[in-house]
């Protein structure tokens, strides 16, 4: 697929992890605040956006593609969800989940628990822990989030395992227990926050 200025790439160079849901007006345009990040994830993990390109994309309609730059600011700007209070934790505490840096507006961000296996836990893809893939569960509570206009979202009274993940204990020291979302089939997490079970 060449994009404009003959910027060749596929839908796997599009960031899977901040994408908007806009609706059109009658004319069939849209105008609204976008953020854009120096980073996007892809099926390598997070890559810089060079080149980087803006996909607008509606059902059976043909793409608009426009070319920008994005300047580094020195910053990370990942999506990031952090656990209220501080851990550890009880098996199955109920906590609060607070994420900021998400696309706004979409209803496709889940945040699930996680058992990893290696010390580079934002690697690992979810899937057959027999292939060597994370153990992934979705509690009913961390699926279908929206982000705000800021790409913030909050969760009370959100569950955390009652000891394990799919069979995975978070007791045991080979085993780093944490949420996350992996956002597509084969990709790495878009956030990993690892969280410590007391005994």
């Amino acid at each position: 697929m060449e994009f404009a200025g003959g910027v060749e790439a596929g839908w796997d160079r599009c960031d899977m992890a901040r994408f908007s849901t806009l609706t059109a007006d009658v004319n069939g345009e849209i105008s609204a605040p976008l953020a854009l990040f120096r980073e996007i994830l892809t099926y390598e993990g997070w890559q810089p956006c060079e080149p980087c390109v803006l996909v607008a994309s509606g059902w059976r309609q043909p793409n608009a593609v426009a070319a920008v730059v994005v300047e580094a600011d020195g910053t990370s700007a990942r999506p990031t969800v952090r656990i209220v209070p501080v851990g550890p934790y009880e098996s199955g505490q109920r906590v609060r989940v607070e994420g900021e840096g998400f696309g706004p507006g979409v209803g496709s961000t889940e945040v699930g628990w996680c058992a990893f296996r290696t010390d580079q836990p934002e690697t690992e893809v979810q899937g057959d822990p027999s292939f060597g893939h994370a153990a992934c569960a979705y509690p009913t509570e961390g699926f279908g989030l929206v982000a705000d206009a800021d790409g913030r979202f909050v969760v009370d009274g959100y569950p955390l395992p009652d000891g394990g993940v799919r069979g995975f204990s978070c007791l045991d020291p080979a085993i780093s227990c944490g949420l996350a979302w992996h956002p597509g089939e084969g990709t790495p997490p878009a956030f990993v926050t690892l969280f410590e079970l007391r005994p």
